[in-house]
């Protein structure tokens, strides 16, 4: 408001200043003593003066104008001139009016009052722009002193939430210690109910005996006349009890077993007397699957399935499905509800063909030689690899089994010629590794046990006859480890022949005292197949009669 004052003030004084000038000028030239300007001429005299400042901006004119107001003579040239320019403007020099002094007087206080009144003016809106500032001072005040007091409540709120923050947080934490250990006493019994578990599990089937025997006979041609009877009272399979089987009928020979397999039969009922095998593997034991028997006698499909099926199919097993891919879905599954009992584990599957005493990887097809070490027998080139579901492991089954050496020979199209051994290790440990188990699944389809002699095929053929002669002695090895592991009598283990047969010695860490070994005896019923039968009956029957 000042400013806006004091430039009213300028003004006033440049337009005062300016007729002055103007009024003593035409005084000088006209001789007339007393004159004064009409307001219009005056008007237009300072729009004169103005326009020769235009080119100038407007602060520097306020400027130079304000300083110089006291000082400046406006230059208006000479009276033609200003007569000129105001004709351009439409009038008339003779405004210029020549008036009494007292006309000069009344102007003179027109103008004053004028000045006076705007004076006015400016002061009333002065006042009236002071009381609204105060008026907006006032309302600036009460709103600082809300937004002091919002801002007392908001931190007095914030602290409050906080402290029961706080104090949530506390509970949060008891409970979760109390949760803790909770689940670390829940861990514990869970641990200690396992290995109870794991206690009694051994020890039924130590009570079942850690070697046992199973017979299956395979179906053929009702037809067909038949070397092998089964007693009525077990033409249906009886788990609980021992079974047994005659052979031949002019001189019946009875053979008792743990287990006997109809030919009826189905791949499901077998598996399920196989199960408990399983889980001593998974409790950390090592465990053998054998599959006895002469060439065409079941043993491939007991142990895989049929080799022209699938395994798996739509995410379930096939009926045809053998022992193998069978222990595979069944171990997985364990190890999935393992995981709930804060169990880690992991499987690696591994695949040996041993082959006229040569032993091979079949995953990367290299020989593997052996390390001997006091903890046991070490494979060394041997591949295992990791499998973490069904399919997986089913591709890598028959991967192993498409690649394993057979041949022809007048027993079967497709007779195999070697043993081949498909190890399973399980792998595990609780959640706080203070404890590890380590279990070994061997599932070994062996070669057939048929003599070379009674084969033509094969006893002209001096490959063949090769591999059978090396077929025939780790077959007898075999037997005779299992023998003399059942010999209680025998209490120094030092004897037992595993170096004899590449087969006893890579399942030397599997075939001990407290191992668990399983041994399939495949028979093919047919009159044409008794003496084999009867062969194979009574390698099976040594090492059951002997447990």
């Amino acid at each position: 408001m000042d400013k806006l004052k004091q430039k009213y003030n300028i003004n006033y004084k440049k337009r005062c200043n300016y007729t002055e000038i103007f009024v003593q000028e035409v005084k000088n030239i006209t001789g007339i003593n007393n004159i004064i300007l009409s307001p219009k001429t005056t008007e237009r005299l300072l729009l004169l003066t103005k326009d020769s400042k235009a080119n100038e901006s407007p602060q520097q004119n306020e400027d130079k104008e304000e300083a110089n107001v006291e000082k400046s003579t406006p230059s208006f040239g000479n009276l033609k001139q200003i007569e000129e320019q105001l004709q351009v403007e439409h009038l008339s020099p003779f405004s210029i009016e020549v008036q009494s002094e007292d006309t000069c007087r009344e102007s003179n206080s027109e103008w004053s009052r004028r000045a006076t009144e705007q004076n006015s003016n400016m002061s009333s809106i002065i006042e009236e722009l002071t009381a609204q500032r105060e008026s907006l001072s006032e309302q600036l005040n009460e709103y600082k002193q809300i937004l002091k007091q919002k801002e007392e409540e908001y931190k007095e709120k914030n602290q409050q939430d906080n402290n029961r923050t706080n104090e949530l947080q506390e509970k949060l934490n008891t409970e979760r210690e109390k949760g803790k250990q909770v689940a670390m006493s829940l861990s514990k019994q869970i641990e200690m109910y396992e290995e109870q578990r794991r206690r009694m599990h051994n020890h039924i089937q130590q009570l079942k005996g850690n070697i046992r025997v199973f017979c299956r006979i395979k179906p053929i041609n009702p037809l067909l006349p038949s070397s092998i009877f089964l007693p009525e009272i077990n033409s249906v399979k009886k788990s609980e009890a021992l079974t047994m089987i005659e052979i031949g009928k002019d001189q019946k020979t009875t053979h008792i077993f743990d287990c006997v397999f109809p030919p009826d039969c189905s791949q499901a009922e077998v598996f399920k007397e196989v199960a408990p095998f399983l889980q001593s593997a998974l409790d950390g034991e090592n465990v053998c699957i054998f599959a006895y028997g002469q060439t065409g006698s079941g043993k491939t499909y007991t142990m895989e399935g049929a080799f022209e099926d699938e395994f798996f199919v739509k995410g379930r097993l096939t009926e045809t499905s053998g022992i193998l891919p069978r222990s595979a879905h069944y171990i997985l599954e364990e190890i999935a509800n393992l995981k709930e009992k804060s169990y880690n584990s992991t499987i690696l599957f591994s695949a040996i063909e041993i082959h006229n005493e040569d032993i091979k990887d079949m995953l990367t097809k290299n020989t593997v030689t052996f390390v001997s070490k006091k903890s046991g027998n070490e494979l060394r080139g041997l591949q295992e690899k990791e499998v973490k579901n069904i399919q997986e492991l089913i591709q890598l089954i028959k991967f192993v089994s498409k690649n394993r050496r057979v041949e022809r020979t007048s027993m079967n199209e497709r007779s195999s010629r070697s043993h081949l051994i498909y190890r399973l290790r399980a792998e595990g440990e609780n959640i706080d590794k203070t404890k590890k188990i380590e279990g070994m699944l061997n599932i070994i389809d062996l070669a057939g046990s048929e003599r070379a002699v009674n084969d033509p095929i094969v006893s002209k053929d001096e490959v063949l006859l090769r591999e059978a002669k090396h077929i025939n002695k780790s077959l007898t090895t075999l037997g005779r480890v299992l023998t003399m592991l059942c010999d209680r009598k025998n209490s120094k283990r030092a004897s037992i022949p595993y170096r004899e047969s590449k087969l006893t010695r890579v399942l030397q860490n599997s075939l001990q005292l407290d191992s668990k070994t399983l041994m399939f005896v495949n028979v093919c019923p047919l009159m044409e197949n008794l003496a084999q039968s009867k062969e194979s009956l009574r390698f099976a029957a040594t090492a059951s009669l002997a447990c």
